[in-house]
């Protein structure tokens, strides 16, 4: 008949409450996957960060008899800011205020604060009797450079020698790289890689 229209056919509830249950599992499966990619995503980008901090290390090195910088382990916050650390050390190589400092995982304020989200190894192990013991029996005659390149050259030769592949340089201050129920570290080590590291330290195998 002219001007009859069918009556549209709408969803039943049973066809409703199946297409809701279909999407929240394909939400289930996407979520996670979702977090597994930005997760890989920030991790990457942490390790390109790692790699430039390395190449202006070895630039540091060839202008400082092949030294390694003698510094604070993480910048101290003062009232002017944060100072020392790699960050001031690497100054004229890289930017203090470059993103390369910042892990793209790292939300911890106090990293903001300092500037930095990685904690320079070679800083605390000069601090070490693996190192003080070894100054000479005359250093407290030495000047202020004397004996800091005595300290930066000392830690080089365990950076050279068995820390090379084991002991990272730098490394991130905190866990925040979450792979499974595990959130290890990313470090950069002596030779110029920059991988994932194991809770004590060492490099984890591929």
């Amino acid at each position: 008949m002219p001007g009859h229209q069918t009556p549209t056919r709408g969803f039943t509830l049973i066809e409703l409450l199946t297409v809701i249950g279909i999407v929240v599992v394909l939400m289930g499966l996407i979520v996670p996957t979702t977090g597994r990619i930005l997760a890989e995503a920030r991790s990457t980008n942490c390790l390109s960060n790692l790699r430039q901090q390395f190449t202006a290390i070895e630039s540091f090195r060839q202008a400082r008899n092949n030294l390694l910088p003698n510094c604070e382990p993480i910048p101290v916050v003062g009232p002017d800011g944060p100072s020392g650390g790699l960050n001031a050390a690497l100054n004229g190589y890289v930017d203090p205020q470059s993103p390369v400092w910042l892990c793209p995982a790292d939300d911890d304020p106090e990293s903001f604060e300092t500037g930095s989200s990685y904690l320079y190894l070679p800083g605390l192990y000069i601090l070490t009797p693996a190192v003080q013991l070894q100054l000479p029996p005359n250093v407290m005659s030495l000047t202020e450079k004397e004996r800091r390149d005595l300290e930066a050259r000392l830690v080089t030769v365990f950076y050279e020698g068995e820390g090379k592949e084991t002991i990272p340089l730098v490394l991130d201050s905190q866990d925040r790289h979450a792979i499974g129920s595990r959130e290890p570290r990313n470090g950069m080590f002596m030779d110029g890689s920059a991988r994932i590291v194991t809770g004590n330290g060492t490099p984890e195998e591929k």
